[in-house]
């Protein structure tokens, strides 16, 4: 009875067909399950040992493809032992096909990937030069695309697609396409602007457009940018071919100009002094560069005596530069309360 039941016809296969196919699927799925806990805790533990770790890197990136081989395997089985008809049996011979050499290709991007993150970025943020860490994300991206494109290509081909005449298909909606892509293609143009030019590098402080604030990230489309008050920006490419950009970091000094007037109840004397004074400051404070200081007594008005202080902070961060100026203010009040020199009601003016 049970024989009998076995062999009735379902779907034009019998149920016996069924079970056998089906326990192959499960079977194959058990075994990519016993393969991949076999690299995970003997061929892993093997390559541990070894003083080099591109074994190490190829297991681990072998382990996932190789289960799904086995899977894709086991399921070509399975449905060859069915009677299905023509145009399915072709559409599986085609479809595994193209599953499989996808699955290479998933491999292949995997471990070179993996190379790329082991190897190469380490040594991208050992070296000075930021256009490295700019560039290998940006080959890295561009080899997972190539290898992709290249399964797809080769998977299209072996089912018997003429790929020549699919690309040139493609290129009936070009126009359309680049018209629709047109900010992408501009942004892109941007990217690789960037990347000959160099206007600026990772780390950075630039300002543009108003935005202003310190180079995160380059990429082909975009750029990305930290403000000074901590917020993440991102700017399409295109920006910086358009508008003017402004390299705050490449500055060699920063310029400070500034007004300093005294009272009218200091004398000649004191006014000498002042000047003295000041000089001395600028002199010996190591962030200002000596040879461009200036101090001049400019003008004698109502309000009182009128001075231009001009000095040049040598390049530092932003907090240094700040902190140069309040140790020069800071030392001419000192000076001046010490030797009875008197300010004007109006104390350090913007200017």
């Amino acid at each position: 009875m049970n024989f009998e039941f076995s062999q009735k016809i379902f779907y034009g296969n019998t149920i016996l067909d069924w079970l056998i196919s089906f326990a192959i699927i499960i079977s194959s799925i058990v075994i990519s399950k016993i393969i991949y806990w076999l690299f995970k805790n003997i061929a892993q533990r093997l390559t541990a040992k070894t003083k080099t770790t591109i074994d190490d890197i190829i297991v681990d990136m072998m382990e996932e493809p190789v289960s799904l081989a086995v899977i894709l395997i086991g399921f070509h089985f399975a449905i060859n032992l069915l009677n299905v008809s023509p145009a399915i049996d072709s559409f599986r011979g085609k479809a595994f096909q193209f599953l499989f050499i996808l699955n290479i290709a998933w491999m292949i991007e995997r471990l070179v990937n993996s190379l790329f993150e082991n190897y190469l970025v380490p040594l991208t943020e050992e070296t000075e030069n930021d256009l490295d860490d700019v560039v290998v994300p940006i080959v890295q991206k561009g080899a997972a695309f190539t290898i992709w494109s290249l399964g797809i290509v080769v998977g299209l081909n072996n089912v018997g697609y003429d790929v020549g005449a699919v690309l040139a298909g493609l290129g009936i909606g070009g126009l359309a396409f680049a018209i629709a892509a047109k900010d992408t293609v501009s942004n892109m143009f941007g990217g690789l602007t960037i990347f000959i030019d160099k206007p600026f590098s990772i780390h950075e402080r630039v300002r543009i457009k108003g935005i202003d604030g310190k180079i995160e990230d380059i990429g082909l489309r975009t750029t990305k940018l930290r403000t000074m008050e901590g917020r993440r920006v991102t700017i399409p490419n295109s920006s910086f071919i358009d508008n003017p950009v402004e390299n705050i970091t490449s500055e060699p000094t920063r310029k400070i100009a500034q007004t300093i007037k005294l009272a009218h109840t200091n004398n000649y004397t004191k006014v000498g002094e002042a000047i003295t004074f000041i000089k001395m400051i600028l002199d010996k404070n190591k962030n200002i560069d000596k040879e461009q200081s200036i101090v001049s007594f400019v003008s004698i008005e109502e309000t009182g005596f009128v001075f231009q202080v001009i000095y040049h902070i040598l390049p530092k961060s932003g907090k240094e530069i700040f902190d140069t100026q309040t140790e020069v203010n800071t030392e001419i009040l000192t000076t001046f309360e010490q030797n009875w020199i008197k300010f004007s009601y109006n104390v350090f003016p913007k200017v």
